[in-house]
């Protein structure tokens, strides 16, 4: 399911990271100028911001090379999610009340990337 990267792949993965990340900030900037020029209203764009980190958390699951990345994918939608509940104050959340679930989340993740790790070591340690 997962490999190593090679060389190669080691570069491409680079440059469509470098790809993601120059498209995000020209939509960005896009959006901040649109507003300035008072072509569009920001206010209705903040309220889904967290929907561009969620994108990332998902391009990390889709594009994983590693269980590893698939966690921490996994946790930068939870980092999402959570955003967007604060800003909509769904189950009663805030920034203030709820920052606990970062925490515990943060923690679950290290946690799952330690025990995966140690049993790919333990897993390439059996083969002769």
């Amino acid at each position: 399911m997962f490999r190593p990267l090679g060389n190669h792949d080691y570069h491409a993965h680079w440059a469509r990271k470098r790809l993601v990340l120059g498209l995000i900030l020209i939509i960005a900037g896009s959006v901040f100028l649109a507003d300035r020029l008072a072509i569009i209203d920001t206010g209705f764009v903040w309220r889904f911001w967290p929907v561009a980190i969620g994108l990332v958390g998902l391009a990390r699951i889709v594009s994983a090379r590693k269980l590893t990345h698939v966690v921490r994918g996994g946790f930068t939608m939870v980092v999402a999610f959570w955003v967007y509940a604060c800003i909509e104050h769904l189950f009663g959340w805030t920034f203030r009340s709820s920052w606990p679930i970062i925490v515990i989340s943060y923690g679950v993740s290290i946690v799952l990337r330690g025990l995966l790790a140690n049993s790919r070591n333990a897993n390439q340690g059996s083969v002769p």
